[in-house]
């Protein structure tokens, strides 16, 4: 029995990519390839490749891209994000896209809400908060 090199017949690419508006380029987030070839035999065959890309945040197209973080990008990856891990500053007036990594929690008791924030709005936050802690403090009745 000879052994013959398989010549490919017809192949086909398929690259999932996500369009990255801080540096103005696609970045693949997942390619399926397939190969049809004759085998040994004569049989039409085929070969299918699915390749997953990590995101940066760390996962695997857990629901597909959810956008890019500033924060990665100015670090200098290219800040691609899952859904899951993917949010925007919610504090009015910023809405900074941001990865899990690049986010920072602030509760605030009176409403009783946890805030996911970037690091200029939760540093604003936390000294918010300090001021209104040291008044309450200095301010409070004696009994």
């Amino acid at each position: 029995m000879e052994n013959k090199k398989m010549m490919s017949l017809r192949g086909e690419q398929k690259h999932y990519v996500v369009y990255d508006p801080w540096v103005f380029r696609e970045n693949v987030s997942r390619q399926e390839d397939v190969s049809n070839f004759l085998s040994s035999s004569g049989s039409l065959e085929s070969y299918h490749v699915e390749r997953i890309i990590a995101f940066d945040c760390g996962c695997f197209n857990t629901g597909g891209a959810g956008g890019f973080c500033a924060d990665c990008v100015m670090e200098g990856s290219s800040g691609l994000t899952c859904v899951s891990c993917f949010s925007h500053c919610c504090m009015e007036g910023c809405g900074r896209p941001m990865c899990l990594r690049h986010t920072y929690f602030n509760y605030r008791e009176e409403e009783g809400i946890n805030l996911r924030l970037c690091l200029p709005c939760h540093k604003r936050e936390s000294k918010k908060l300090l001021i209104k802690k040291v008044v309450r403090f200095l301010f409070l009745p004696a009994n």
